[in-house]
């Protein structure tokens, strides 16, 4: 970055062993994405926080029961908050 140009607001800044799951509402669908701090190389082994982000985001998309699943389990978790 020059010193010119602002920093970009939306950068993800991830430790080496983490891995995010990025979420953006787009119109009547969600994008999603996964960000790694340092992406494994070939040959290396997947490091575990790794298989369960792919292992969410694959069972998000594809499994229509369990998307509705975690929206359910949203509700219920944040209704119980305002309660409290």
């Amino acid at each position: 970055m020059s010193g010119d140009q602002e920093p970009d607001q939306d950068a993800l800044v991830l430790d080496k062993n983490e891995v995010a799951i990025i979420l953006r509402d787009d119109a009547d669908d969600v994008l999603t994405r996964l960000a790694f701090g340092t992406e494994p190389g070939e040959g290396e082994d997947v490091p575990q926080a790794v298989q369960l982000a792919v292992a969410l985001l694959t069972r998000l998309q594809e499994d229509e029961d369990f998307h509705q699943e975690v929206l359910d389990w949203f509700d219920t978790y944040t209704a119980e908050l305002d309660e409290n």
